[in-house]
């Protein structure tokens, strides 16, 4: 692990307490933050026996059960609430999935059509191909847990107000529809899930660096405030069409994924570099490819938020229905399947990344805390932002005054 972060905090355990006064008066000053994150690595466990036995040819009866008791586990059922919710993209159920993994002692592997079974397909083969070095791998990371862990618990809290604790269980897992998330399930808790299937580098190890970065991606999830504002705003009872509603729905994964991407995984920019220079961007090539067109494109992107706003902002008549299916077509990972692409992230990563490290390097950690706060600031601060930088053509990316101030007074 390359840096002094990781090793800044000596810990026994995989539970930690990190106690600190926060910086600015006007978010609670003097407040302690504690924080609590424990880790269940049982489900990999798990995985690794049932394919072990698939592999050795054990009868149908007996993968069957290894399958059943692996899938009745608390990290599947939070798993499969996760991606079995009605309203999700592509959803994937435990039964689905169950068929999947049986499909590997066949002629073929069977993804039912399943959009989300695709794309994890090839990473599965190469499970099942080489399931020895997938075994080391659980080993490894179970053998130094808390030494990568400390780190992320203190990357993840650099960049969040310090009287903001977290309280999570990470779950790592072979999971049946994603690489890495943070949710908050039925039973009030927060988890983080971390796919093993995603933690092999291109040398056949343990890829420590993309675990640290990302686990400190999805604590940050956890720990940010976001829901402050909607709760003070009173979000839940607004109506569907309401111009406020729309403009949190819109902005929300924005300055989430956009603060995670940018100073937890450490994305590089179009205005600002990668924050931690000498290390990696942590994402996937094929996110790093995303990442390059994405940087190519943000005069295009750009041009959106500004459509989308002024659709918000000043529309005779709101369409919830219509502002969402252009939402989803344009600024979700949907977006691939629109254009031809493949989209291992998407737009909202990448704009809130490039948004929130320019308003950082021109204004500061409390601006950013501010936008966590009350994302309505979020243009403005961005004009800011453009004007005291001055980047090459900065004069088209600016938001209209008129249009800034009628975000920030949407109420």
């Amino acid at each position: 692990m390359k840096g002094n972060r990781l090793t800044a905090i000596k810990l026994k355990v995989a539970t930690y307490h990190l106690l600190a006064a926060f910086l600015l008066p006007a978010f609670a000053a003097g407040q302690i933050a504690e924080s609590r994150v424990t880790f269940d690595i049982s489900a990999a466990e798990a995985f690794i026996g049932t394919f072990e036995a698939m592999q050795q040819g054990k009868s149908e009866k007996q993968v069957d059960s290894l399958i059943d008791g692996m899938l009745a586990l608390h990290a599947y059922a939070v798993s499969a609430e996760r991606f079995g919710a009605k309203n999700q993209i592509s959803p994937v159920s435990l039964e689905e999935y169950k068929r999947f993994l049986k499909s590997f002692t066949s002629d073929s592997v069977d993804v039912q059509g399943n959009t989300r079974l695709g794309m994890l397909k090839s990473r599965y083969v190469d499970t099942y191909s080489n399931l020895p070095d997938y075994k080391k791998l659980v080993n490894q990371l179970k053998a130094q847990l808390n030494e990568y862990s400390s780190g992320a618990v203190q990357l993840a809290t650099e960049w969040l107000p310090k009287n903001v604790g977290l309280n999570a269980e990470v779950l790592v897992m072979f999971d049946i529809g994603g690489a890495a998330w943070a949710y908050k399930a039925s039973d009030g808790k927060d988890y983080i899930m971390y796919s093993v299937l995603f933690l092999m580098d291109d040398s056949r190890n343990f890829d420590s660096d993309m675990f640290f970065k990302n686990l400190a991606h999805e604590l940050h999830h956890v720990g940010i405030p976001l829901n402050s504002f909607a709760n003070e705003v009173g979000y839940d009872s607004l109506p569907p069409n309401d111009r406020l509603k729309l403009y949190i729905d819109f902005m929300y994964d924005i300055v989430k994924e956009g603060m995670a991407q940018k100073f937890c995984s450490n994305a590089p920019g179009k205005f600002t570099p990668k924050p931690y220079p000498n290390e990696i961007y942590a994402a996937i090539p094929k996110g790093v490819e995303n990442w390059n067109y994405f940087i190519s494109d943000f005069q295009a992107i750009n041009d959106s938020v500004k459509s989308f706003l002024n659709f918000i902002a000043y529309s005779d008549s709101v369409d919830a229905g219509q502002f969402y299916n252009r939402f989803v077509r344009y600024w979700t990972w949907k977006a691939g399947e629109v254009e031809k692409k493949e989209f291992a992230l998407d737009r909202r990563y990448y704009y809130g990344a490039e948004v929130l490290g320019l308003v950082y390097t021109t204004l500061g950690k409390e601006a950013l805390f501010e936008i966590m706060y009350d994302y309505r600031k979020l243009p403005s601060y961005f004009n800011l932002a453009l004007k005291k930088a001055k980047p090459e053509g900065y004069e088209s990316f600016l938001f209209d005054d008129r249009l800034a101030d009628s975000v920030l007074h949407l109420k």
